[in-house]
């Protein structure tokens, strides 16, 4: 779809350029044309997961995870699950988080049928929780656990919006007030933390390189590397349990965050 000035690869999308006049900009794949779709995997190999595919993995996630913890129990099983670091790669439109529909397809999923990972760690806290104070507790660390890196804005945007209403739909499903203006801040600043842009081939900003090639680059040229955020564009992620950011691609380091586990389709 060509729109001309300003909406190119490295534009910034803003409320003015999907709404109005624009507003069938953002699309979910199911609802685009097979010719578009089949140029997108072509040039961006976007290909989204069947729902019973997504659970068959998440099943034999869940699986591996669980065997592990039982064989060193230290929290109560709900608690522990609730609270344990999973990451979707190249998540587009976050059918491994939320899967409120069929990535594939478009058919709505109803809520008790919705096996995404954040899906099942909310499902037990409606069936752990007794109050709102203690469900608002333990949704915001199931969601603060959960992470997600999708390469294009567009799906990454339909992706925030996916976890979002998640969160609204297991909220209503508890049988709570909806959230007030304050706790919308809070959902949103964890969510865009934890749901991010990068190319998971280089763990940089679309369209960027690492702090590594500039310097790289340095010792080879007769200028040296300018090192602002303009030359490089490493992605940071936040530790919520540490409350500090990292480099992502520091995340497996022996001291630093690790996932539980990893989980998707590869970029």
């Amino acid at each position: 779809m060509e729109l001309g000035e300003g909406f190119g690869p490295t534009d910034a999308i803003t409320p003015a350029k999907i709404t109005g006049a624009h507003a069938g900009v953002i699309r979910r794949r199911a609802v685009k044309d097979m010719q578009e779709q089949s140029a997108l995997t072509r040039s961006l190999a976007e290909v989204f997961t069947p729902t019973w595919v997504v659970r068959f993995m998440i099943d034999e996630a869940d699986w591996a995870w669980r065997q592990s913890f039982l064989q060193s129990v230290s929290f109560e099983y709900w608690l522990s699950y609730v609270q344990s670091r999973r990451l979707e790669i190249a998540c587009g439109e976050a059918p491994f988080l939320v899967n409120r529909y069929d990535a594939a397809d478009g058919t709505v999923i109803a809520l008790a049928e919705r096996t995404g990972i954040l899906s099942r760690k909310l499902a037990l806290v409606n069936e752990h929780t007794a109050d709102r104070n203690a469900w608002l507790h333990w949704a915001l660390k199931a969601l603060r656990s959960t992470y997600g890196y999708e390469y294009q804005g567009d799906n990454l945007l339909i992706a925030r919006v996916n976890v979002l209403r998640t969160m609204e739909d297991f909220l209503e499903a508890a049988g709570f007030e909806c959230f007030s203006a304050a706790e919308y801040r809070v959902l949103v600043d964890a969510i865009t933390w934890n749901i991010w842009q990068m190319d998971g081939l280089t763990n940089c900003v679309p369209f960027s390189r690492s702090k590594v090639e500039a310097i790289t680059d340095s010792l080879f040229s007769a200028e040296p590397a300018d090192l602002d955020e303009k030359t490089y564009g490493d992605c940071r992620i936040r530790d919520w349990e540490t409350d500090r950011t990292i480099d992502f691609n520091e995340v497996r380091g022996a001291n630093e965050m690790k996932f539980d586990y990893v989980i998707g389709n590869p970029p």
